[in-house]
């Protein structure tokens, strides 16, 4: 087994046993990423991989894109669907720039069909990448830049990969405003993340 290999199986395993010990916190350090009904606050998180659609999608021109590329009408509908409701949720600069990719501050997201079987590429050297589904599958947020908070909205299980400069540590940070210096590069997850707990993490904050 090379090094390389040694280093990500026992980061893998120590950021299992850390996620698993941080349920979710009853108060927020975020307010502003909370939906509030009545005297319950309810992170904004939602399962990507819902089906969801809308009927009319409210962008046609990207979904006729999407049918240009080869998407039936109900996956190219879908798929809109499911970037409207990012962009809802998101509620912060987010600007759908293709049917599969929504660009925000410092990061990239993008978007599976729904019900399909699409699989991520891999994690590009010197990135931070989240991915919503166990096994570095399903939508995943490509962290581009340096140093910016990138929030997590996904509930479930997901994986993540640090491919940033050796020795990098993302910070991840809980609901509850608890920090957790992620493991350096090279290091990756692929199940058990728990993306519940998670508020954000900001890639390359430390060496």
């Amino acid at each position: 087994m090379t090094k390389r290999k040694i280093i990500g199986a026992v980061a893998a395993v120590l950021a299992a046993t850390l996620l698993a010990a941080h349920p979710a916190a009853a108060t927020p350090a975020h307010p502003s990423a909370y939906a509030v009904a009545g005297d319950v606050e309810a992170p904004r998180k939602f399962d990507p991989d819902a089906d969801v659609r809308t009927g009319v999608p409210n962008r046609p021109d990207f979904t006729a894109r999407s049918r240009t590329a080869g998407l039936t009408a109900a996956q190219a509908d879908a798929l809109q669907a499911k970037a409207d409701r990012y962009l809802a949720l998101l509620g912060e600069p987010a600007t759908q720039v293709a049917p599969d990719v929504i660009q925000l501050k410092g990061a990239k997201l993008h978007l599976t069909v729904p019900g399909s079987t699409q699989r991520a590429p891999a994690c590009p050297y010197y990135y931070f990448c989240a991915y919503s589904k166990e096994g570095f599958s399903g939508d995943w947020i490509l962290e581009e830049e340096c140093w910016v908070e990138r929030y997590i909205p996904w509930t479930g299980h997901g994986s993540w990969i640090n491919n940033q400069t050796r020795g990098t540590q993302p910070l991840l940070e809980f609901t509850s405003g608890e920090p957790w210096w992620m493991p350096g590069a090279y290091a990756q997850q692929k199940t058990g993340v728990g993306w519940d707990p998670v508020f954000s993490i900001t890639a390359c904050f430390h060496t």
